[in-house]
């Protein structure tokens, strides 16, 4: 899960924004976190093939062995499924005004 999400994040929609990265070897790899950090950069979608992202307010994440993820800078345990839900209006966000 990453923050970029669909390229624009929007702090108080109560939705989680998700990215997942289908890549299998290691030079497509490569190449979808280029272009994610490129779209992060100017706040844009990325356009890879092997990007998948979409919001939701419930996530679950099943995998066939063991993992370690990273939420926010924490490492959570190895597990095969994990479940992330989000609580709307639960954090007061500070985030510069936008001009739109």
């Amino acid at each position: 899960l990453m923050a970029q999400g669909t390229g624009l994040v929007i702090p108080d929609d109560g939705l989680l924004d998700v990215t997942i990265q289908t890549s299998e070897s290691m030079a497509e790899r490569l190449d979808a976190m280029a272009h994610l950090l490129g779209a992060a950069m100017v706040q844009r979608p990325t356009e890879a093939d092997t990007v998948l992202r979409f919001r939701a307010r419930n996530v679950e994440l099943h995998t066939n062995s063991k993992h370690k993820i990273v939420i926010d800078g924490e490492v959570l345990p190895a597990a095969k499924r994990f479940s992330f839900s989000i609580l709307p209006r639960a954090l007061n966000v500070v985030a510069p005004l936008t001009t739109d």
